[in-house]
Formats: structure tokens, C-alpha cells, sequence
């Protein structure tokens, strides 16, 4: 008979291999948690500026609510940012940009102020400047975020990035004040600025990987357990109406959202029902994860299930999705927010 952790490496291994033969995981990869209680040495936001219409400077915001890829628009986002100023770089020329947001990142990790994300937005003088965005075909020029931290050996420094076409460790969009309920999440090319006809802003988010997550104590994310399967408290999990392998359920973790409002909503789903599991506190998640299980239970068969998140049901799924990443990032539970 073939033992749990026998099985859980074979299927590592070969989901390795396929992910090695697709080309989906260069080496700019998060593959290292950062220890909890971690004092960062530095951590540094890139992206690649395309085009630009402005000699202004492009000025770093603390994102202050959650927001999702696919749905959010100016008028939802509603200017959920701080004012304060994590850092700048300038508007010209083309090529990569980087900016230190140390500070900020040590308060994500310290759960002082909870990662939603980073704003781009420029004033005065008019004019719009373009980046490219993580769904961009070039690996290397999409957006990073670059984390390093003292270690026994010296400095160990951790690049999250988009590995592949998946949707995976970033997300990104514009927001436009011209058009305030269009999304452009799909988009290749996001734009902030300020035009005659109002103002565009980008907004970046990185899945930050933190040992201690999902202890028992404080909720994890999905990527938290997408990267520890030895953690895992069971093999099975039930999803609306249908059992799932631990197999299954790690395939479902590296699988492309594409939109599928499912898929989005089967990571939260199974993240949740994983730290539940694990011992933390059910209280806030229970209601949201009854009602992720009662829509997947309205379809036959496995998952995914093809649901544009533009839909009825789709957007039911995100409103679910939306509770559920709270509390999987701690901002429902007391003393891991």
C-alpha cells in the first residue's frame, strides 16, 4: 500500500514535470515562504513603463480594500487608497521602473495594515502613461515584487511574480474615470494618468507567501496551501455536491482562472475549508463557504464550470469570493488581521 506522504510527493512530482514541459514556472517564481516575524532588509516594486505622454512622476499608494482582477471598476473600486506616498519613480523614460516599498511591505507582513495591493496614479500635468500589465506575453516584463530578508547564510531575497499565463501570485488592472463601470483586467497594457475627461490609475496586487499561515491559528491563502501540501489536515475535501482527491484539489489550485468566476471562487473555497480544518476559528467563514457550496451544487459534475463572472451566478460567486479572501488573508479573524 502506498503511504499518504508517497502518494503527496509522486503527485508533486508530476505536477512539477508538467508545469516544467508547459514552460510555466521561470525561475522569477515565488518558490520561497518569507518566515513569520520577518524584519525585511528591502523589498521593491518593478514594472515595465511601455509609452509615455508625461515628464510627471508616478506616485505609489497603500491600497486600503479588497478588489478582484476581473470585476473591479472605478466607481467599485471607489478611491479605496491611502494618500500617504510609499514611494515614486518618474513618468520618463521607457523601461523597467522600480521603487522601494519597504515600509509598506513590513506592515503587510507585521498584519499592521492588511495587503490589498499597491495604486499608481499621477497628477498635473496631463497625460497618460502605459506599463505593461501580468498578462503580458513577455514573462520578463511583467510587474514584480522582489522581498529580501536576513538569513544565517547572509540575505535571502524572494521575486513574486505571474509565472506563467495562469492567474497566479499577481493581479493587476486599470481603473478609469471615463468609463467607471468597464473592467480591463484581461488587458495587456494598463494606464494611469489625468486626462480632460478624468483620471485613469493602475492597481497591483502580489500574493506574499508567509510561513505560519494556515497554522492552526491564523487563516491561509490559497497560495499558502497551494505551496504546502505536507500541511494539509485531510486528503478530500467535498466542493458543492462533488468529493475531490487531494490530487484533484492541488490540480484545481495551479488551474488558470480564465475568467471562470468557478474557478476563482473553488481557490477561496478550498483555502478556507483547508484552515478550518487546520483549527482556525470557522465564526466568520462558515455562512459564505454554505452558500460557495450550495452555487457549485447547482452544477453536474466537477469542476471548473465555465461561469463568466459577468453572469448572475458569476457574480453571486465573487460576492462569495470576496468574504472568503478576507478571511483567508486573517482580516476576519481576531489577532491575524
Amino acid at each position: 500500500m502506498v503511504s499518504k506522504k508517497a502518494f503527496r510527493i509522486g503527485v508533486l512530482l508530476l505536477l512539477a514535470a508538467v508545469l516544467l514541459a508547459m514552460a510555466h514556472a521561470p525561475a522569477s517564481a515565488q518558490t520561497t515562504c518569507i518566515p513569520e516575524g520577518t524584519i525585511i532588509t528591502s523589498a521593491t516594486f518593478s514594472i515595465y513603463l511601455t509609452t509615455s505622454l508625461s515628464s510627471n512622476t508616478v506616485f505609489v499608494h497603500g491600497i486600503t480594500a479588497p478588489w478582484d482582477e476581473l470585476t473591479v471598476t472605478w466607481n467599485s473600486f471607489g478611491g479605496s487608497y491611502d494618500p500617504t506616498v510609499e514611494g515614486s519613480f518618474p513618468a520618463s523614460p521607457a523601461g523597467l521602473q522600480s521603487v522601494d516599498v519597504t515600509a509598506l511591505v513590513q506592515a503587510w507582513l507585521d498584519g499592521t495594515y492588511p495587503n490589498y495591493g499597491l495604486l499608481l496614479e499621477q497628477g498635473l500635468p496631463t497625460g497618460f502613461t502605459r506599463f505593461r500589465s501580468s498578462e503580458d506575453a513577455t514573462v520578463a516584463l511583467r510587474p514584480e515584487l522582489e522581498i529580501c530578508y536576513p538569513t544565517d547564510g547572509g540575505e535571502t531575497c524572494v521575486v513574486i511574480g505571474r509565472p506563467g499565463v495562469e492567474q497566479d501570485g499577481v493581479a493587476d488592472t486599470s481603473i478609469h474615470e471615463i468609463d467607471p463601470d468597464a473592467n480591463f483586467g484581461a488587458e495587456a497594457l494598463i494606464s494611469i494618468g489625468q486626462g480632460t475627461a478624468g483620471a485613469k490609475q493602475v492597481l497591483v496586487w502580489f500574493d506574499i507567501c508567509e510561513e505560519g499561515n494556515g497554522n492552526g491559528i491564523c487563516p491561509g491563502t490559497p497560495g499558502y496551501w497551494k505551496n504546502h501540501p505536507d500541511a494539509w489536515p485531510v486528503d478530500t475535501l467535498t466542493l458543492g455536491a462533488q468529493s475531490y482527491s487531494f490530487a484533484e484539489l492541488l490540480a484545481i489550485l495551479n488551474m488558470p482562472t480564465g475568467g471562470d468566476a468557478s474557478i476563482i471562487l473553488a481557490h477561496h473555497l478550498i483555502a478556507a475549508k483547508l484552515n478550518i480544518l487546520a483549527g482556525a476559528d470557522p465564526t466568520a467563514a462558515s455562512a459564505a463557504i454554505a452558500e460557495a457550496d450550495a452555487l457549485f451544487a447547482l452544477f453536474a459534475g466537477k469542476l471548473p464550470y465555465g461561469v463568466r463572472s459577468n453572469t448572475t451566478i458569476g457574480r453571486a460567486m465573487n460576492d462569495v469570493k470576496d468574504v472568503l479572501d478576507d478571511y483567508n488573508n486573517g482580516d476576519l479573524t481576531f489577532g491575524c488581521y
